[in-house]
């Protein structure tokens, strides 16, 4: 009878609704929106963006379905709060997270690096001169992230996949590291096998906060240097300081996000990551996972609001503007916006940035 307690029922109701609006977050922005800006931009002739860039989108769509496994088919049901997976599904999807935060951190980073290297090669009138340069360097910032994630993942499969003990220090059969949360799993190092209950799932987590302060510093100093630089005035497409500031914009949001998770319990209190239902900080299962499954909806609406791309969207409305060879329309038009993938263009205003 204590199974349909009403206060079970309750926290069952909670647990219930606390995963559908995680769910319906991770879906609507990484597994529904996200994908249709992808298809826009690959199969749209009039937007063109950097690979760069459109893997800085996969990156998040990955993330969107890796943190969503546990919870597609339900965490918890009227009569039991806490439907546990094999662990070998616990092991693949916190291996699969312990991944996708570096990953991407890392594609962040490149599409910032990639503005960067541009800004420079035309402040330095070098674009025409580097292109199997840029050519290279664009691959190394597609191939890198995605190396990263792949050795995160491996290492974590590696560690976790040790059995487990029970608190009399006996093997607990068929069991691992990796243990469920309230929305996905994780693996948490017992505090014998590491100093200071060392989380493996703090590595990427730190990695992530660094690589985006870094970032921050890098996108701050280039506004610093190139806000009175007439020649990229002159040179470059009007708006570019927008595609600076939307970048900047989602920097700042993901780096707030990675403050506030200071105050989850993989850093503060690892242990109630585990505790099956609702616990009695409700910060810990509920607002901080729902702000990290906010951020694929924070890139569309960001980066999905380009002129260009809503004129795509928009498709049924004609352009009234008269297709000229004028070099002051050419740079204001949407289609030389910076952000077009441009990497066989040697002109500065189709070389790209995002």
């Amino acid at each position: 009878m204590s199974d349909f307690s009403p206060a079970r029922i309750h926290f069952s109701r909670i647990q219930r609704a606390d995963e559908t609006i995680f769910l319906w977050l991770q879906v609507t922005g990484g597994q529904i929106l996200l994908p249709i800006l992808v298809l826009t931009i690959v199969l749209s002739r009039n937007v063109h963006r950097n690979p760069v860039f459109i893997s800085f989108c996969c990156s998040w769509i990955v993330s969107s379905v890796v943190y969503s496994l546990l919870v597609y088919r339900g965490r918890s049901d009227p009569q039991d709060l806490s439907l546990d997976p094999s662990s070998q599904e616990c092991l693949i999807q916190a291996s699969l997270i312990n991944g996708v935060l570096p990953l991407t951190t890392l594609t962040t980073f490149g599409v910032v690096l990639q503005f960067l290297s541009s800004l420079y090669s035309v402040k330095t009138r070098t674009v025409a001169d580097s292109s199997r340069k840029r050519r290279l360097f664009t691959l190394s910032l597609l191939i890198f992230p995605y190396f990263v994630f792949f050795i995160f993942v491996i290492i974590s499969v590696v560690i976790g996949i040790t059995g487990a003990e029970g608190f009399d220090g006996d093997p607990i059969p068929d069991s691992n590291l990796a243990l469920p949360g309230a929305f996905y799993c994780l693996i948490l190092l017992d505090s014998s096998s590491a100093p200071g209950e060392f989380s493996l799932a703090r590595a990427p987590f730190y990695l992530s906060l660094t690589v985006s302060s870094f970032s921050l510093l890098f996108e701050g100093t280039s506004i610093f240097i190139f806000r009175n630089m007439r020649l990229l005035h002159k040179l470059l497409p009007i708006g570019w300081t927008q595609v600076l500031f939307r970048i900047v914009a989602f920097s700042l949001y993901r780096f707030t996000l990675l403050c506030v998770m200071f105050e989850s319990p993989l850093l503060v209190a690892p242990i109630d990551l585990f505790l099956t239902g609702v616990t009695n900080n409700n910060l810990y299962n509920g607002v901080i996972d729902f702000m990290q499954a906010t951020v694929p909806l924070a890139v569309f609406l960001i980066f999905a609001s380009e002129k260009d791309i809503l004129q795509a969207w928009c498709f049924w409305r004609k352009n009234s503007k008269p297709a000229t060879a004028d070099a002051k329309v050419d740079r204001t038009a949407s289609k030389e916006s910076i952000i077009e993938a441009g990497v066989g263009d040697t002109r500065p205003d189709k070389e790209l940035i995002v």
